[in-house]
């Protein structure tokens, strides 16, 4: 005998939920980059020679990377505001449907924002990275 599957189509708060939560383990993923990063740092601030060019560079390093782990963190708490919200709204209260859904387009609009300023950290810790590698092999 065959069974026969029910297909449903996901609400919007169920994808809302699902970006949410892919939203939380981008977040995970990336605290952990800047914990790793800043362990590298840390070791590529002792070797780097202490010229005032290469000390500025670095302490604007740390203040992005000090920028953008508060902004992740910021999101994080926007997100679960967001959640609770949503949840409040299934139970007949809240802001309508479209209030929420701008909310969540904001939310998004701000992870992508988080996204770009993450890859360009990520680049910039490989550029000090291999500017340490080369003092290495002097």
């Amino acid at each position: 005998m065959e069974s026969k599957k029910k297909h449903r189509t996901r609400s919007r708060h169920e994808a809302e939920h699902e970006d949410h939560h892919d939203a939380h383990h981008d977040h995970l993923d990336w605290l952990a980059d800047l914990r790793r990063w800043r362990e590298e740092y840390q070791e590529a601030l002792m070797k780097f020679a202490r010229s005032q060019a290469q000390e500025l560079e670095l302490e604007n390093y740390e203040r992005a990377l000090d920028r953008h782990e508060a902004a992740i963190y910021v999101h994080e708490d926007l997100v679960r505001s967001h959640e609770r919200a949503i949840a409040f709204e299934e139970r007949g209260g809240g802001r309508t449907p479209t209030e929420s859904q701008a909310v969540h387009r904001q939310m998004h609009s701000r992870h992508e924002r988080s996204r770009r300023a993450h890859e360009q950290l990520e680049q910039t810790h490989r550029a000090i990275l291999q500017a340490l590698a080369m003092l290495k092999d002097r």
